[in-house]
């Protein structure tokens, strides 16, 4: 399933755990219509990424060195507010602050893998 311009939902991940960030990068990868073109390991690259690539939809883990993901999402929405976000935790503590901050969507990082991939689509729709 691509967006409405017929072209695949582009995301950014960001996630300071290298193996969350490469398995949900191989993930997405495999998923029709979802192109992974950035990986942050910080929100401060998550900020700078959706800068440059103007992606779909950041996916951000909250709790990262330097910027944390909820600060990220407040700067990504006032910034750039076409960007749809999703904060993907493993704590539902961090939900109400996200959406707060701006996230589209909190998902926790337990949740069904294809949950996430038709909340990016319904994000990026």
């Amino acid at each position: 399933m691509e967006d409405r311009d017929g072209r695949s939902i582009r995301v950014v991940i960001a996630d300071d755990s290298k193996a969350i960030l490469s398995g949900l990068a191989a993930f997405l990868r495999n998923s029709p219509g979802i192109e992974v073109i950035g990986l942050a390991n910080d929100g401060i690259e998550a900020v700078a990424m959706a800068s440059e690539l103007k992606p779909d939809v950041v996916v951000l883990d909250v709790q990262m060195p330097g910027q944390n993901g909820i600060e990220a999402a407040r700067i990504i929405k006032r910034d750039m507010p076409g960007v749809g976000i999703v904060v993907f935790s493993i704590s539902r503590n961090y939900m109400v602050p996200s959406l707060e901050a701006g996230a589209d969507e909190f998902l926790q990082k337990d949740c069904d893998p294809k949950e996430l991939v038709s909340t990016l689509k319904r994000i990026a729709a």
